[in-house]
């Protein structure tokens, strides 16, 4: 296990490194200059700028220096604990990330746990019950669910429960500390949003493994046995059929870090989503990597506790 461990986390390294080797190039192939955008938050016209400003600024964010090279020093500066300072906003990374990153964290783990929780729950129920009109309306939903976009999504409720019925505020963002009520109903629709996939995915999955563990042979002995209906559910079938469930649990976490990014500038919650993207369109190259950075980071690291967690769930998976 030690030694599955330890290629794991060299793999994931690697494949970080090349994610961001990726974006690093990406983004400056982008048409346009972030030195023009920083002069325009300062209100100085790109055509009243001497050369030899405009190579002080290129000197100064490190932007006069090849790609390659930029991409060596932002990595020594990443080991060293530096994210760099952003172009545009001039503030520290650092001290942005962690300003938003709590939000989007915050709202993310609701999401996965009201996804992972319904899907679940819904996909056993449909299982035992399967045939019957309970079955074909929860499947049909998560047959939507799990192909509904979620900024369609997330226009669709603003529509309803906002502009038509009034029950909930279009956006925004409320501590749960200065307003409770507040930042329950604001957190009410992109929760919805983020979870939905997840839980029609889930709900499928549940459906579909629990559904081929009722065929196994052991199933039937144990109900030959005389064994109660509860016991047989949860000892036998839930138990087998939750392993490919928890194998999907890192990708369920990537997508609600994705879709963050999307539902937080619908309902305007300045997450980290929120602040990325306005990273990509003010072309702000150290917000945008370091956002690639966390994210990927947190997907790798979550893909590994999956990977450990099956030994834990069934004792005859071994990793030589």
């Amino acid at each position: 296990m030690t030694a599955y461990i330890i290629r794991r986390v060299i793999i994931g390294f690697i494949i970080l490194l090349l994610v961001t080797m990726i974006v690093f190039l990406f983004v400056r192939l982008l048409p346009g200059d972030p030195l023009i955008v920083y002069m325009a938050s300062y209100d100085i016209s790109a055509q009243t700028i001497d050369e030899e400003t405009y190579q002080y600024l290129l000197a100064k964010f490190g932007l006069d220096r090849p790609i390659p090279v930029q991409y060596i020093n932002w990595l020594g500066d990443i080991f060293r604990g530096d994210l760099g300072k952003s172009i545009v906003l001039q503030e520290d990374i650092t001290t942005l990330m962690a300003n938003v990153m709590p939000r989007t964290a915050y709202l993310g783990a609701i999401s996965m746990i009201i996804g992972t929780g319904l899907g679940v729950l819904f996909g056993i129920i449909v299982a035992l019950r399967r045939g019957t009109r309970t079955d074909t309306i929860i499947t049909f939903m998560a047959n939507i669910g799990i192909t509904v976009p979620q900024f369609w999504l997330g226009i669709l409720l603003m529509y309803f429960f906002a502009y038509k019925l009034g029950w909930l505020p279009t956006s925004g963002w409320t501590s749960p500390f200065d307003d409770p009520l507040m930042h329950f109903k604001q957190i009410i629709m992109p929760v919805i949003c983020l979870s939905a996939a997840g839980m029609s995915g889930m709900c499928r999955l549940t459906r579909s493994c629990m559904l081929e563990v009722m065929r196994q042979d052991y199933v039937r002995t144990a109900w030959a046995k005389g064994l109660g209906e509860k016991m047989i559910v949860f000892r036998h079938q839930i138990r087998n059929a939750v392993i490919p469930i928890v194998t999907v649990l890192g990708g369920t976490l990537g997508g609600i870090l994705g879709g963050a990014i999307i539902v937080e500038n619908v309902f305007a919650i300045p997450g980290m989503g929120r602040l990325m993207v306005s990273g990509v369109f003010d072309q702000d190259y150290q917000i945008v990597q370091a956002g690639v950075l966390l994210f990927g980071g947190i997907v790798i690291f979550s893909n590994l506790v999956v990977d450990i967690t099956w030994a834990w769930i069934d004792p005859r998976i071994r990793y030589d």
